[in-house]
């Protein structure tokens, strides 16, 4: 493993967004269609030949230091944060800390534009974000939405743009707490064949011979690629170091977040499939349904087999106990100690190929059913759904910051059991009654499941730009084509 394996980023990796939209329509790819884009990880709205609005919290502060989007001074707060704690002003435009690649078309097996964005800028307290281009759009490749800045929205019907997937893996989330009230689908994790958590990351290893990380939290996030992972079969972490397990029985380990470390073997590793670290120590289940343990070190060691672990796929350690899915589909813990013990059933975990945990959590990436026989490649697709648009007081059950109430949101509930999954934040919400046949975007997607939340962009009788009057700042810092004023 001290070779690195360089992959194609395409939709075939784990790097490929898993949005949202089930049971849509198909989207045409038409330069009016496209104005719809998926960016890193969020959908987007193109609204004038440099300018694309999204969600807010798809470039948000998550992690820290680390933050690569949003690069903020010390002791300043980003969203969601109190309006006048806010260090960014709303009519400038600040540099992203790496640019974000800005994807046109309706089908990420072939995108027919890639653009970059490279300033953002952000109004207040509602989770909104311009992000402007470094060049225009041509309008061969995507014509701008008209935004309606200007009309008191009440209830009407509407359209919600975003992404489905198609033979795409995912990236589930639960609480370690058996008391959990399940798994909670968080974004995408295609072809993983061993997962662990270090410092606020996630790290992958999938079959092309790839590592990948990303932040440890449950918002859709994209992979970075770090290196190169060969022959993995399990994975696991402590104290700072990645410890790999391969299908040539050899144990190796490398730093996590060096992206410039190398992979030394320190021993063997015979037939694992799982593995897991907990207090110095490193766990692993092997295809002869046996449990193992050795020291985390640096060095070769004997392996002193401690019970049993019959058909697990995957295992991670938290607070002291080891987690692990079978292949009957369950989630099993019992104490990370050398005890020989008994499994506790835990709950259901539905074809858990590798799992991890950081913070409490455990994070499971799911593996495809062995039946499906959809051999098309896979892909994410833009699909559009009908709904009906209600106000705040109907967005019952949906992740509205009390906060927020009285400020511009609405939700949108589809027809036909259209869905969506978690993830799809940023995309567009267009009228679909307006008088005079036009179709104008009236808001962004928050996620969600099932519905949507809205941000509504109707600017107030006020003159300032601020977080009261989104419609103004939009007008302001894009000049976006606006529909024809009309009565209702």
């Amino acid at each position: 493993m001290r070779h690195l394996f360089f992959a194609v980023l395409a939709c075939f990796s784990i790097s490929s967004p898993c949005f949202a939209i089930e049971s849509g329509e198909d989207d045409a790819n038409t330069p009016e269609a496209n104005a719809t884009v998926s960016l890193s990880g969020c959908s987007g709205t193109l609204i004038s030949p440099i300018v694309v609005i999204t969600s807010g919290h798809c470039f948000d502060d998550t992690t820290g230091a680390t933050n690569f989007w949003r690069p903020k001074p010390a002791g300043h707060v980003d969203f969601p944060h109190p309006c006048a704690r806010n260090w960014q002003q709303p009519t400038r435009w600040y540099n992203l800390g790496r640019p974000v690649q800005v994807r046109f078309g309706n089908d990420s097996r072939g995108w027919s534009f890639v653009a970059q964005a490279a300033q953002y800028s952000v109004v207040g307290c509602v989770d909104v974000m311009l992000l402007r281009l470094t060049n225009p759009v041509p309008p061969t490749t995507a014509i701008p939405a008209t935004v309606a800045t200007r009309f008191t929205l009440g209830a009407r019907k509407a359209e919600a743009v975003g992404w489905g997937s198609i033979n795409l893996e995912e990236l589930y989330a639960r609480a370690a707490s058996t008391s959990s009230r399940g798994w909670t689908l968080i974004g995408h994790a295609n072809l993983v064949t061993g997962m662990a958590a270090s410092d606020g990351f996630l790290f992958a290893a999938t079959e092309g011979n790839s590592l990948w990380r990303r932040p440890a939290s449950n918002v859709n996030s994209d992979w970075t690629r770090i290196g190169g992972a060969s022959d993995v079969t399990a994975m696991a972490a402590f104290g700072g170091m990645l410890y790999a397990a391969t299908s040539r029985n050899e144990l190796w380990t490398r730093q996590a977040n060096d992206d410039l470390a190398t992979w030394q073997r320190i021993g063997h590793a015979n037939n694992v499939v799982a593995m897991a670290a907990w207090n110095g120590k490193l766990f692993a289940a092997t295809g002869d349904n046996g449990l193992w343990v050795r020291e985390a070190v640096d060095r070769e060691q004997d392996w002193r087999r401690i019970g049993s672990a019959r058909n697990v796929l995957s295992m991670t350690a938290v607070s002291g106990e080891l987690f692990a899915t079978s292949r009957e589909d369950v989630l099993w813990k019992r104490r990370a100690d050398e005890t020989d013990r008994d499994w506790i059933n835990v709950d259901k975990a539905l074809r858990v190929r590798a799992m991890t945990a950081w913070g409490g959590t455990l994070y499971g990436a799911q593996r495809r059913a062995s039946d499906d026989s959809d051999t098309r490649s896979p892909a994410i697709i833009r699909q559009r759904a009908s709904g009906l648009l209600r106000g705040t007081q109907d967005c019952v059950g949906l992740p509205i910051p009390a906060a927020w109430t009285g400020t511009p949101y609405r939700c949108v509930t589809l027809e036909d059991g259209a869905a969506i999954k978690g993830g799809d934040s940023g995309g567009s919400i267009f009228s679909a009654d307006s008088d005079d046949g036009s179709r104008a975007l009236l808001g962004v997607t928050q996620g969600g499941y099932g519905r949507y939340v809205a941000t509504n962009f109707n600017a107030n009788s006020g003159t300032a730009v601020g977080s009261g009057d989104v419609g103004r700042w939009i007008e302001t810092m894009a000049n976006p084509a606006r529909p024809t004023v009309r009565r209702r």
